[in-house]
């Protein structure tokens, strides 16, 4: 997972953070600050072991896919 920036500007290898799925805990504790939706993902990969990767995504194009049990409609995250 990308360090705590946008992956957009994720460059090399030393922009990735490798994380235990058990605990969400980088695997180098020395690592820099990583996302706090790790945890999330982390579940998601205990909770159904043939996942082999969680892609998270605030993008207005790809929210509306989340959405589940009711027809296709637009929606905006942060509308609250």
């Amino acid at each position: 997972m990308s360090r705590y920036i946008a992956p957009a500007i994720v460059t090399s290898e030393r922009d990735l953070v490798e994380y235990y799925v058990e605990d969400a805990e980088p695997v180098d504790p020395g690592s820099p600050k990583g996302y706090s939706e790790r945890c999330i993902h982390s579940e998601v990969l205990k909770r159904f072991p043939t996942v082999n990767a969680v892609i998270h995504s605030h993008s207005e194009a790809v929210v509306p896919y989340s959405i589940n049990a009711v027809p296709f409609r637009a929606c905006f995250h942060m509308a609250g």
